[in-house]
């Protein structure tokens, strides 16, 4: 059986366009704020995003940012999402810290907060916590482990998770995080994050989700078919 070259045309459409149902799309945004809260200093701060403890035993440090997903113009709700990547850069060292990895959890923030504003009993100016230290759904979304001491300045830390990809499937449009330590009420372990203030801002928090959009390269691959099934109603194959 011998194949035609208008035929292989058509074939080679098809192929085509059913490899660019495979072809994934890469979108990443930094984040529209960044800033930490402290238990026994009611404040915040966005020069550093820190986040552990203080040599004071309950002083602990949780760092607060967001991020406006609608502002990629993708709906995340209609694509498959392949990996979300949270990447966070180290803003220095703390020599005075534990020397050793401890581990950092990435929850969802449930309450909205406004970031100049927001300290460790209050959400906004004018709205307290409903749980002081941020309201956050205990499920935890992502961990990392970091050694306070030997982390550097520009080094970067990521978290990812199949929750966090479903966390980004399903919001509404913008998600809030928070980043503490996995077991508080230790010993001193300070991590310090650039945020989003000032001159660091290029190192802000960012998010990078990898997703597949399957309708809109269907579009090549249906066309290959109708150009297959015309081609093959005007000729046949030939027997050699």
């Amino acid at each position: 059986m011998k194949i035609t070259t208008p035929l292989k045309l058509a074939l080679a459409l098809i192929v085509t366009g059913a490899a660019s149902l495979l072809q994934a799309e890469t979108v990443t945004i930094s984040s529209t704020d960044s800033v930490y809260i402290r238990a026994e200093v009611n404040r915040n701060a966005d020069e550093f995003m820190l986040v552990g403890q203080t040599t004071t035993q309950s002083d602990y440090l949780r760092g607060l940012f967001t991020f406006d997903l609608s502002s990629t113009g993708v709906d995340f709700s209609a694509v498959t999402i392949n990996s979300v990547t949270i990447t966070l850069t180290v803003g220095r060292g703390d020599a005075s810290s534990l020397n050793s990895d401890v581990t950092l959890n990435l929850y969802n923030l449930t309450q909205d907060y406004t970031a100049s504003s927001t300290t460790w009993s209050k959400a906004t100016s004018s709205e307290n916590w409903t749980t002081p230290g941020g309201t956050y759904d205990p499920a935890v979304v992502a961990n990392v482990a970091a050694n306070p001491t030997t982390v550097t300045a520009g080094e970067t830390i990521t978290l990812s998770s199949t929750a966090l990809n479903d966390l980004v499937a399903n919001s509404d449009g913008s998600v809030d995080f928070l980043l503490k330590l996995a077991t508080e009420n230790a010993s001193v372990r300070e991590i310090f994050f650039f945020g989003r203030g000032g001159a660091t801002e290029y190192a802000a928090p960012s998010i990078t989700v990898n997703y597949t959009i399957p309708e809109a390269s269907n579009l090549g691959l249906l066309g290959g078919i109708l150009l297959l099934a015309i081609l093959l109603g005007k000729q046949r194959f030939r027997r050699q």
